[in-house]
């Protein structure tokens, strides 16, 4: 994001009120309710991976069945794919990531493939799976995480929307 080309409008807008504190009330709204949705698809994909395996609610989880390490692998590599598909977000706090374009910065389309590379090796080579305690992972399970990774733009999406109404 540090090579990220200046939005349009930046100069034409008036400068912030050195009085008011650079953390807003709605800046720090937008982190908290970015966090709850983190959080909220982290946890369900955890809760359903649980679910997908037999756990049933109220039952002990076994730390060393295969629930367990599916639901955990799954909970992880959805918080990093949260987080990269996040950036996108991050390119402008008011403007749709279709009117900013995709490739406007080419380092990032660029950091997020690599990344998300990294992130699909160290799930699927034994060193990474023993080291950091997860599993490899099928193809319907990385098509889950991506999926409800994307609500991530959906609901910023929907937020940059609305506030133009």
């Amino acid at each position: 994001l540090a090579v990220e080309p200046p939005e349009k409008d930046t100069m034409s807008q008036p400068p912030r009120n050195a009085k008011k504190p650079i953390m807003s009330t709605k800046f720090i709204a937008r982190f908290a309710y970015m966090g709850a949705l983190i959080g909220t698809v982290v946890l369900g994909i955890f809760t359903w991976s649980l679910l997908r395996y037999g756990w049933l609610w109220g039952e002990n989880i076994d730390k060393n069945s295969i629930a367990y390490s599916k639901s955990i692998t799954m909970a992880f590599a959805t918080l990093v794919t949260l987080h990269l598909l996040n950036a996108y977000n991050a390119r402008s706090q008011n403007s749709s990531i279709l009117k900013v374009g995709f490739m406007k910065n080419p380092y990032l389309p660029i950091s997020v493939f690599a990344s998300l590379g990294i992130l699909y090796s160290i799930t699927e080579i034994g060193f990474f799976q023993n080291y950091l305690g997860i599993t490899g992972l099928s193809g319907i399970e990385w098509s889950i995480i991506l999926i409800a990774s994307a609500s991530i733009i959906v609901v910023e999406e929907i937020r940059k929307l609305l506030i133009k109404i």
